[in-house]
């Protein structure tokens, strides 16, 4: 599905029976999904949002131009909706559009590390220092200081048996 760019003035263009002229535009599916999510039991992720008692702020519940006007257009079709504090609710302060690779680095079982003041993701650190996250975890599980576990890089090459 190709990105339409949709302003106020040109919305009633799209509008059907929908008085917002939104029902056809990307991200009138994008604001149902997210209020289903949260307030529908029967919906398969309600579990991680409404269980969880997240909501969607007022100004969006009822209203897929407020929701707009506030997210504007995603950067690329690629980028999904996304809570920056995952057991925060739905509104503006606390959503963006994020890549598949930063929404999985922003999940509420990752593992941060914070060095010299820098907080980031295991699997981040990993990516800066060219080496894998699991070296990373097996270097905290064996005891190794964190400046060495991240500095520190991996042996490629193992010594031959005799």
């Amino acid at each position: 599905m190709t990105s339409r760019r949709i302003d106020k003035q040109s919305a009633s263009k799209y509008a059907g029976n929908l008085t917002h002229g939104l029902s056809e535009h990307y991200i009138y599916s994008i604001w149902r999904a997210m209020k289903v999510r949260c307030y529908n039991p029967k919906d398969g992720h309600y579990r991680y949002y409404g269980d969880k008692g997240i909501k969607v702020c007022e100004r969006w519940l009822n209203s897929v131009e407020s929701f707009f006007e506030d997210m504007g257009e995603r950067p690329t079709p690629q980028h999904s909706l996304d809570r920056i504090d995952n057991d925060g609710d739905y509104y503006p302060g606390n959503c963006r559009w994020a890549t598949r690779k930063e929404q999985m680095r922003n999940r509420s079982d990752s593992a941060f590390l914070t060095i010299e003041g820098e907080t980031l993701t295991i699997a981040g650190w990993a990516e800066r220092f060219g080496i894998s996250h699991s070296l990373i975890w097996n270097r905290i599980k064996r005891g190794w200081p964190i400046d060495i576990t991240i500095g520190q890089p991996a042996r490629y090459k193992r010594r031959a048996l005799p």
